[in-house]
């Protein structure tokens, strides 16, 4: 069946670092804020937590799942 609810390729799991962003994600907020709660939050430098955070990002949108809001 194709419309199906739960169809397992509309499935998305998350590590424990990629729930904590899209949580930080329910609001508006700048990838740099998320990045510093990351990497206070977890043994990450900020410049490590920024890379991931946007490829992370970068990976939500191109699926997807987020999109970016303009002004």
């Amino acid at each position: 069946m194709q419309n199906r609810v739960g169809a397992l390729d509309s499935i998305y799991t998350l590590n424990e670092i990629g729930s904590a962003i899209w949580k930080l994600l329910e609001a508006p907020t700048e990838t740099d804020r998320i990045a510093d709660a990351i990497a206070g939050e977890y043994d990450v430098t900020k410049e490590a937590a920024a890379c991931d955070v946007a490829e992370f990002i970068a990976r939500l949108e191109k699926a997807g799942l987020i999109r970016e809001m303009t002004a």
